[in-house]
């Protein structure tokens, strides 16, 4: 009877360590879960961000390549007048 019950209890505590494992696991799961969720979020908004800043980059350069024709166009200008 006594190595009956002595299995027994070998066998509740392997069950109760068993539960415990599983409930870390999980909870380390939905956890690592969350935490995956925030990341997708802020890659989401990151990329975004990129998209806007991209965009005034490229606007930027257009108006810079502007500014850069103009100041040729100056430049002509005041040699021609020098130049007479």
């Amino acid at each position: 009877m006594d190595s009956t019950m002595e299995i027994e209890q070998k066998e509740v505590k392997i069950l109760e360590k068993l539960d415990e494992k599983v409930s870390m696991l999980s909870s380390n799961y939905q956890e690592l879960k969350q935490n995956n969720k925030t990341l997708q979020n802020e890659n989401t908004t990151l990329k975004a961000q990129n998209e806007n800043l991209q965009i005034r980059a490229q606007k930027l350069e257009e108006e810079l390549l502007e500014k850069e024709m103009e100041a040729e166009e100056i430049v002509k200008k005041v040699e021609e007048i020098l130049g007479k």
